[in-house]
C-alpha cells in the first residue's frame, strides 16, 4: 500500500513538473524550476531505496518460511520413509545371499494376513519373474507355506509331484519347482509369515540347507524387531542403517580370516567398548584366540586356553549369550580365558555372545568396557544378529575354502584326504548299522629321523609305509592320510580280532623295514591307535581326538605298539619326534 502511494507522488510530480515547462523563461521561473526538479528527482531516488529494501525483507521472510517448511519434511522422510527402504534394502541383501548359499531359483519372504486370509508376496528373489502370479497375494490356506503356517514347523519337500496350488504364488501353468524348503517367521513368538526357496531340480535341499534357511528367517525376524523398534523410537534410526551396512559387507567377504578381521574392527563402531576378542572352538576341551583388540596384557592372537576355567569358555561350551554389568562386585578375579592371563581389573563390565549356527559352535564374541552397565538389551540384540550372520558367512566361506582344495584326494600320495574322510565315515556308519556290522576306525602315527629330515627321506619313509600297509587292506577297507603323517583305516569287521591281526601284522612288518634314500637306510616306526563302534559318533571332529588319544596311549609303551580306545586320555607327553632319537640311543 505505502509503495502504491508512493508511485502515485511521484506521478504527480512528473504532470507538475510538465506544466511548469510550459511556463515563461525569465530568471525568477527557471531558478523555480530546477529547485522543483532536483526535489523531484531526489525523491524519485529515496522511494524507489525504500521499495527495494522492503522487497529484500519479505523475500528473506518467505525464504525463511520456505527452509523451514523444507527442513519439517526432510526430518519426516529420514524417520519413517527410509527406515521402510533400509528394511527393503536389508530383505534385498539377504534375500539373495540366501538364493547364492542355497543355489536356488527363488526365495519369497510371505506376509500372513490373518483377518483378510491371504498371504501377501512382501518380498522376492527369482531367476524367474514372468513364473509369478500377476497378483500380490494368495489365499491362505493353499500349497506348502499354509502348511508351515499351521504347524509351526520348518518343511523341506525334494519330490514334488506336479500339481497347480503346490507352490501358489507361481502361475499354475509355469510351476516347474521339484524341490520346497520352508520355515516360519516370527515376531514377538508369533508367526508372521514364511520364508520360502524353491528349485526346478529334484533333491536340492539338504537338512543342512534347511538350517541355514532356518537362520536366514531368524534373521529376518531379528530385523523386524528392531525395525519397528525404528518407528517407535525415531530417534534410533541409526540402529537399522547400521545392521544394513554390517550386512551388505558381510555378505562381500569370502574368507574366513578376512570375517574375523572385519568383525575385530567394525563392531566396536557399533557397540561402544573397550576390549574386543574374537574366539574359534578348537575342540570339545579347547579354544583359541583369533582376534583381540584393546588392553591384551600376556592375551595374544593365537592363546589356546581350556573351555572349563574363564567366562568365553562357560559362553563356547553352553551356547548362550553372557551380560555381566559389574565386576567389581565380585570377590576375586573372574578369568575371561584362563587362571594364567594378566588379570584385567580395568573392565567392568562384559558381553559375550556364541557364534553358532544350530548344529555347531563356531566361536565367541566377546566385548569389554571400563565403565559399569555398560552394555544393555539392544547392544545384546544387536551382537546377537551380527553373530547370526557371521555364522552364516563362515559357513559359507568354509565351504568355498573346502571347493578351493584339491578334490578329495592327497595331491602326493592320491590317497583320500580329510575332506573325504569326513564325507565318507558318517555314510561307513550308517552302513554298519544297517548291515549289523561293526566300523573300527584304525589311526597310525609315522615316526622317522628328524635331524635328517630332507625331501628325499620322507618320500621314500612314506612310501616304504605305504608299501608294507597297502597289500593288508581289505577291498572294502578305506584308508586317509589325515595330515603329512597321521593315515586312519576304515574297516567294517564282524569279528574284531581282524583288526588286531591286521595291527600286530603291520607292527610287526614296520619292525623289520628301513628306508632308504640317497644309498643310506633310515629308520622309522609307527604307533596305531584303535576306536572302536562303542565310541564313534558322528561328530568328526570328535573321532579323530579319540583316535589322537590313542596313539598317544600306545607311544607311552613304546615304539611300533598299538592300543585299543578305552576312554582315558593319554597324558602330555614330550616332542614326538624325540622319541625315534632316544629310542635309539637306549
Amino acid at each position: 500500500m505505502i509503495v502504491l502511494f508512493g508511485n502515485l507522488i511521484v506521478l504527480f510530480g512528473v504532470i507538475v513538473l510538465f506544466v511548469l515547462g510550459l511556463l515563461p523563461n525569465s530568471i525568477t521561473w527557471i531558478i523555480i524550476k530546477v529547485i522543483y526538479f532536483a526535489g523531484l528527482i531526489s525523491y524519485v531516488f529515496l522511494h524507489y531505496l525504500n521499495v527495494a529494501d522492503t522487497e529484500e525483507d519479505e523475500e528473506e521472510e518467505e525464504n525463511d518460511v520456505e527452509t523451514e517448511e523444507t527442513e519439517q519434511d526432510w526430518l519426516k522422510i529420514d524417520s519413517d520413509q527410509n527406515v521402510e527402504e533400509l528394511f527393503d534394502r536389508f530383505l534385498d541383501n539377504t534375500l539373495r545371499l540366501t538364493q547364492k548359499v542355497l543355489v536356488s531359483e527363488s526365495v519369497v519372504l510371505l506376509f500372513a494376513n490373518y483377518s483378510k486370509k491371504f498371504f501377501s508376496i512382501r518380498h522376492k528373489i527369482t531367476k524367474t519373474p514372468e513364473r509369478f502370479i500377476s497378483a500380490e497375494s494368495f489365499d491362505l490356506m493353499k500349497g506348502l507355506p499354509s502348511l508351515v503356517l499351521r504347524n509351526r514347523t520348518p518343511l523341506i519337500e525334494n519330490h514334488l509331484p506336479e500339481g497347480n496350488e503346490i507352490i501358489p504364488y507361481y502361475r499354475p501353468e509355469d510351476n516347474e519347482s521339484r524341490s520346497f524348503a520352508a520355515v516360519p517367521v516370527f515376531f514377538n513368538d508369533l508367526i508372521i509369515g514364511v520364508l520360502c526357496a524353491d528349485s526346478t531340480v529334484q533333491e536340492s535341499f539338504s537338512n543342512e540347507d534347511l538350517e541355514l534357511l532356518k537362520q536366514f528367517g531368524g534373521l529376518i525376524s531379528t530385523q523386524l524387531v528392531n525395525s519397528n523398534r525404528l518407528y517407535e523410537y525415531e530417534a534410533e534410526n541409526w540402529v537399522g542403517n547400521v545392521l544394513f551396512e554390517v550386512s551388505d559387507e558381510m555378505n562381500r567377504i569370502i574368507d574366513v580370516e578376512d570375517l574375523w578381521s572385519y568383525l575385530s574392527k567394525k563392531i566396536p563402531d557399533v557397540v561402544e567398548c573397550d576390549r574386543i576378542s574374537i574366539s574359534g572352538k578348537m575342540n570339545t576341551r579347547e579354544g583359541k584366540i583369533l582376534r583381540i583388540e584393546g588392553g591384551t596384557g600376556n592375551l595374544k592372537p593365537g592363546r589356546q586356553f581350556p573351555l572349563t576355567e574363564g567366562i568365553v569358555g562357560w559362553v563356547m561350551r553352553k551356547n548362550q549369550p553372557l551380560r555381566v554389568e559389574d565386576f567389581a562386585s565380585k570377590e576375586n578375579y573372574v578369568p575371561r580365558f584362563d587362571g594364567e592371563e594378566t588379570p584385567a581389573r580395568e573392565y567392568f563390565s562384559l558381553l559375550a555372545v556364541p557364534v553358532a549356527t544350530s548344529k555347531s559352535l563356531i566361536g565367541t564374541i566377546c566385548l569389554e568396557s571400563t565403565k559399569t552397565n555398560k552394555f544393555n538389551d539392544q547392544d545384546k540384540r544387536i551382537l546377537q544378529t551380527i553373530a547370526n550372520q557371521a555364522a552364516t558367512i563362515y559357513t559359507n566361506a568354509s565351504t568355498v575354502e573346502r571347493l578351493r582344495q584339491f578334490s578329495f584326494k592327497d595331491s602326493e600320495t592320491k590317497l583320500e584326504n580329510r575332506n573325504a574322510f569326513e564325507l565318507i565315515v558318517p555314510r561307513e556308519i550308517v552302513r554298519s548299522k544297517n548291515f549289523g556290522l561293526d566300523l573300527y576306525l584304525i589311526f597310525v602315527k609315522l615316526y622317522f629321523q628328524v635331524e635328517k629330515n630332507e625331501p628325499e627321506i620322507y618320500r621314500e619313509t612314506i612310501n616304504e609305509f605305504l608299501s608294507l600297509c597297502l597289500p593288508t587292506l581289505a577291498d572294502t577297507d578305506y584308508i586317509f592320510r589325515l595330515e603329512s603323517d597321521m593315515f586312519t583305516v576304515s574297516s567294517v569287521q564282524q569279528d574284531s580280532k581282524k583288526i588286531t591281526d591286521f595291527a600286530r601284522a603291520l607292527l610287526q612288518k614296520v619292525a623289520q623295514k628301513k628306508a632308504w634314500a640317497n644309498g643310506q637306510a633310515f629308520d622309522f616306526y609307527i604307533n596305531i591307535g584303535i576306536v572302536t563302534k562303542e565310541y564313534l559318533t558322528n561328530d568328526i571332529e570328535k573321532n579323530i581326538e579319540l583316535g589322537e588319544t590313542a596313539v598317544k596311549s600306545a607311544r607311552l609303551k613304546g615304539p611300533n605298539n598299538y592300543l585299543i580306545y578305552s576312554g582315558e586320555q593319554a597324558p602330555n607327553l614330550p616332542d614326538l619326534r624325540e622319541c625315534l632319537h632316544l629310542c635309539k640311543k637306549g
